[in-house]
């Protein structure tokens, strides 16, 4: 797992109670890894599955590697990092299977970068 994102609502009185019984230190990790989803994240993330799995129910996509432009703290590392978490690396017998790989680029403009492409 990438980032463990904290994405779990309190819905009740009893949860929040509860909640709020832990230990400090265990509610402070808690809001450092908050993650609050949003419709337009939410359309990304299946923007980013569907290119990933271009066709349902068949197999993922091959030869090609997708990258997310956007504006600075746009949220766009989290988006793919929660993507990510969709799957996890898993050992076989013969070793470890690592399905989708987050892999950070430097820092550059956006026009940069396209001429790189």
């Amino acid at each position: 797992m990438i980032t463990d994102f904290h994405t779990a609502t309190f819905d009740t009185p009893e949860q929040r109670e509860a909640v709020s019984l832990l230990p400090n230190i265990e509610r402070q990790h808690m809001i450092e890894r908050l993650l609050v989803t949003y419709p337009l994240f939410d359309q990304l993330v299946e923007f980013i599955g569907n290119y990933h799995f271009p066709v349902i129910g068949g197999s993922h996509g091959r030869g090609s590697v997708g990258g997310l432009f956007g504006k600075t703290r746009a949220g766009k590392t989290d988006i793919i990092k929660f993507y990510c978490n969709k799957w996890p690396a898993h050992v076989v017998e013969d070793g470890i299977i690592i399905p989708v790989v987050y892999i950070p680029v430097p820092h550059c403009t956006a026009a940069i970068c396209r001429d790189r492409l």
